[in-house]
C-alpha cells in the first residue's frame, strides 16, 4: 500500500483524531439501543453494529479487508458507489484503488484524477475536514469534476472522507449516488468518518506487520550474506580512549581457529593474531590516516592461526562517526589471501629466477678474471636469494685445500683463509657429489650425517656441488640464520641450473 512521504496541510494534520467525535476503542461497552450517543455523536444501533464488526474482523489480509469494508458501507448507507483512493508518491494525483458497485455486487477499475487538472477539488481535500456535496456538479469543490467525471457515471452526490496515515492525508473514501440528489445526515458523516478511521487503523497495522516482516528478512538476508563470505565482518567501538570488540561474525573461526567470544571477550588475543611487526606498523599507518581523513582503508598482513599457521588476509574497512563527526567505531571485512599470496610470490620468484639465470649467462659468457667471475656469480645469488651467508668454496685437490674466493656474511664480504681438506659440512658436499637441502632440525641432521657442526649458526641451508664432467670443483652455499623452512624446491632446481651454468666456465677461468 503506498504511504506518501509529503505531509499535508499542517491544521488538518492536527485534527486527524478529531474527523471522529466517538471513541472507537469503547464501541464494545455500547448497548444495542435505537440510538447511541459519544459526545455530540449519536448513531443508530445498526451503524454501530457495523462499526463493531468491521473493528473486530481479521485485518492481517489488507485488500479483503477493505473490499469487506467498501461492501459492508454500500450496503449500511444504500448507496451505489463507494470507492478508496490513494495519492501517488508526488501527491501529484490520486488512483482508485478499490470501487466496489452495490447494484452489480463487483469490484471495478476506476480512472486517476490530477491535482492539475481539479485544483480545487484537491484544495478541498487538503484543507476541509470531509466533503459533503449534495448536489455535485454545482457544489463548489467539486463542480469542476462534472464534464470528465460526475456526468459519464451519472453522480450527482458526494461524500469524501479523508483517510488519514502518521497524521497524513493519503488518500479519501469516497461515497457516490447516482441518479438523485442525496442529502447527506449527520450520523451518516460520522459514520463513514469512523470508517475512514477504521481504515487509517488497519494501515498502520498492515504497515507495522510488513515493517517487522521486512526487518527480519532484511536480518535473515544479511545473516546469510554474512556466513556466505569467505572471510569475516567485524565492529570495532571506540568508549573514551579505549577500543572494544563488539562483533565478530562466525567466519572468523574458518579463517583463523578462534571461536567469536574467544576473540570478543579478549581483545589482547585478537591483536596478538598479527604476528609480523612490520605489517603491524605500516597497518597502523595507514589505518590512522584514512580515519583522519574520513576515508575507507585497505591494508594486507599476516596472521597466526589458533594451529599456528600463518596466513595473508586483506581487510577493508572505514570509521563510523556520530552527529558531531566524532570517530565511535570502526567496521569492516577481513578475508584469506593467502593462496592469491603463494600465486603472486611464485609469479614473482619465477621472473627473478629467470632474470637471474639471463644475467647468470651474460656473465659467464664473458669469461672474465676469476676474481671478477666468482664475485659476479657470488653477487647474483646474494640478490636472488637475499639471505646472510653465501660462499663459493673451491677444492684444490692436488694441495688438499679448501679456499674461499667468495664469502659473503651478514650483509658484507669477508676474506677467509685457505684450510685444510676435513670433515666439514662443505667437504660432505665434495665427497657426496649431491646437492642437498635442510630446512628444519639442521644441527639435528647435520650432526646425523657425521658433520661437524660447532660452527653452524644456520637454521636452513640450500648446498650444490660444482662439477665440471668427473670433477668436483668446489661448492655454492647458502644459508638462512633467522628462518626454518626457508628454501623452496623450486629455488633448488634454479640453484642446480645456476651451477650447471657456472662450472664449465669456472674450471676455464680458474683452473686452466
Amino acid at each position: 500500500m503506498p504511504v506518501p512521504d509529503i505531509p499535508c496541510t499542517a491544521n488538518i494534520a492536527a485534527v486527524k483524531l478529531d474527523l471522529l467525535k466517538m471513541d472507537l476503542n469503547n464501541l464494545n461497552g455500547f448497548s444495542n439501543s435505537t440510538s447511541i450517543n459519544s459526545g455530540s455523536v449519536n448513531l443508530p444501533s445498526s451503524f454501530h453494529s457495523v462499526l463493531l464488526d468491521l473493528k473486530q474482523m481479521d485485518k492481517r489480509d489488507l485488500h479483503a479487508f477493505m473490499k469487506k469494508v467498501l461492501y459492508t458501507v454500500a450496503n449500511a448507507l444504500d448507496i451505489e458507489r463507494v470507492s478508496i483512493w490513494f495519492f501517488d508518491e508526488g501527491r501529484t494525483s490520486i488512483y482508485c484503488d478499490y470501487l466496489y458497485l452495490k447494484k452489480f455486487g463487483e469490484y471495478v477499475n476506476e480512472t486517476t484524477l490530477s491535482v492539475t487538472d481539479f485544483p480545487e477539488y484537491f484544495k478541498a481535500i487538503e484543507t476541509s475536514l470531509f466533503i459533503a456535496a449534495e448536489d455535485a456538479r454545482n457544489d463548489k469543490s467539486t463542480k469542476e469534476l462534472s464534464e470528465k467525471y460526475l456526468e459519464p457515471r451519472g453522480i450527482h452526490s458526494m461524500l469524501d472522507i479523508p483517510i488519514y496515515y502518521n497524521n497524513e492525508i493519503i488518500g479519501i473514501i469516497c461515497h457516490e449516488e447516482q441518479d438523485k440528489i442525496r442529502k447527506w445526515k449527520r450520523e451518516e458523516i460520522d459514520f463513514t468518518a469512523a470508517i475512514s478511521t477504521l481504515i487509517s487503523t488497519s494501515l498502520e497495522i498492515d504497515f507495522s506487520r510488513n515493517k517487522e516482516k521486512d526487518f527480519l528478512e532484511n536480518r535473515r538476508f544479511l545473516s546469510t550474506l554474512i556466513s556466505n563470505l569467505p572471510g569475516y565482518v567485524y565492529r570495532v567501538v571506540k568508549e573514551g580512549d579505549v577500543w572494544s570488540i563488539q562483533y565478530i561474525s562466525d567466519g572468523v573461526y574458518d579463517l583463523t581457529g578462534h571461536k567469536p567470544d574467544e576473540l570478543v571477550k579478549n581483545k589482547v588475543l585478537y591483536y596478538a593474531m598479527m604476528v609480523n611487526e612490520t605489517d603491524k606498523a605500516a597497518g597502523k599507518e595507514i589505518i590512522s590516516k584514512a580515519l583522519a581523513e574520513k576515508k575507507p582503508y585497505q591494508i594486507n598482513y599476516r596472521i597466526s592461526t589458533a594451529g599456528g599457521n600463518i596466513k595473508w588476509v586483506w581487510e577493508q574497512g572505514r570509521g563510523v562517526y556520530n552527529e558531531n563527526n566524532e570517530l565511535i567505531a570502526t567496521e569492516g571485512f577481513i578475508t584469506d589471501i593467502t593462496d592469491k599470496k603463494i600465486f603472486e610470490e611464485e609469479i614473482l620468484r619465477k621472473n627473478n629466477e629467470l632474470s637471474a639465470l639471463y644475467h647468470f649467462s651474460r656473465t659467464l659468457s664473458k669469461l672474465n678474471e676469476p676474481g671478477i667471475l666468482l664475485e659476479d656469480i657470488g653477487n647474483m645469488l646474494v640478490k636472488f636469494f637475499d639471505r646472510e651467508n653465501v660462499y663459493i668454496a673451491l677444492y684444490d685437490e692436488n694441495n688438499s685445500l679448501i679456499t674461499y674466493p667468495y664469502f659473503y656474511q651478514n650483509r658484507k664480504l669477508e676474506n677467509i683463509s685457505p684450510r685444510p681438506f676435513g670433515t666439514d659440512f662443505t667437504e660432505f658436499i665434495i665427497k657426496s657429489r649431491k646437492s642437498l637441502i635442510i630446512n628444519e632440525n639442521l644441527k639435528e641432521s647435520l650432526k646425523g650425517l657425521d658433520i661437524n657442526i660447532l660452527d653452524f649458526e644456520a637454521k636452513s641451508l640450500i648446498a650444490a656441488p660444482i662439477i665440471t664432467g668427473d670433477k668436483v670443483l668446489g661448492v655454492i652455499v647458502i644459508q638462512d640464520y633467522r628462518e626454518e623452512n626457508s628454501f623452496t624446491a623450486g629455488q633448488l632446481d634454479f640453484f642446480n641450473n645456476s651451477k650447471r651454468s657456472g662450472s664449465d666456465s669456472i674450471r676455464k677461468c680458474v683452473f686452466i
